[in-house]
């Protein structure tokens, strides 16, 4: 991962693509990291809604969620 102004390049192992995240998902990717290597979906969910105050149940939460379990990033 690298820093991108604001946002974040996250290098996907499994298909050799880098991917530019927005800010708002930078936030949740540095979320996730201090949860730890072992997080859960279940557990960054709760840190999501309890810092950052937004229901992880929104549609774009859970297209990102997808999107991170996608590659790798991400355990259920």
């Amino acid at each position: 991962m690298r820093q991108l102004g604001d946002g974040l390049a996250i290098f996907d192992r499994l298909d050799w693509q880098t991917r530019v995240l927005p800010p708002a998902g930078a936030v949740i990717v540095e979320l996730l990291t201090e949860c730890g290597e072992d997080a859960t979906e279940r557990q960054l969910c709760e840190r999501i809604e309890s810092e950052l105050d937004v229901s992880p149940d929104t549609p774009s939460i859970q297209d990102f969620l997808r999107a991170l379990r996608e590659i790798g990033m991400l355990a259920r």
